[in-house]
């Protein structure tokens, strides 16, 4: 079964937390599509095209930037632990 309210009580809480952050997110995510259309960059961009100038953010390759606003550092080791980098 896919239905969240199939599996336990943490999950179905983890998948309703998800969709409703998803669903605060789509005037920023509109924002950002109508940003891209008018200046041709793309929302999701490397940490180089976000900060050409700020050569420490380059070599963090995994986390990239949507939009202006919102960083994004994914989790790709299975014991949960990312280093990442604040730019200013």
């Amino acid at each position: 079964p896919r239905e969240p309210w199939s599996y336990t009580e943490q999950a179905s809480d983890a998948v309703f937390a998800a969709l409703k952050l998803r669903y605060q997110l789509i005037p920023y995510l509109q924002t950002c599509a109508e940003q891209a259309q008018q200046t041709g960059l793309p929302i999701q961009r490397a940490m180089s095209l976000a900060f050409p100038d700020d050569v420490l953010a380059h070599s963090f390759d995994q986390q990239f930037m949507c939009g202006e606003k919102l960083l994004v550092v994914p989790c790709v080791v299975p014991i949960g632990k990312v280093k990442f980098y604040l730019p200013q």
